[in-house]
């Protein structure tokens, strides 16, 4: 997690020089973790097809 901690340092630190603005207590790993599980779990609800299944269904056609 310490790679992940100094790349969010580097990136809140060159922020400013693009016009962003980032407030360094919304930026903490734990809570991106926690939202990508949170958004893994949707994903697996939601049944869409792959590319794989939209090229076998044009094989078939």
């Amino acid at each position: 997690m310490n790679d992940y901690q100094q790349f969010l340092e580097a990136k809140i630190k060159l922020a400013p020089v693009f016009g962003f603005e980032i407030d360094e207590t919304e930026i903490n790993p734990a809570y991106f973790l926690d939202s990508v599980s949170y958004l893994k779990a949707a994903e697996e609800q939601v049944s869409m097809p792959t590319l794989f299944d939209l090229a076998e269904l044009e094989l078939a056609a």
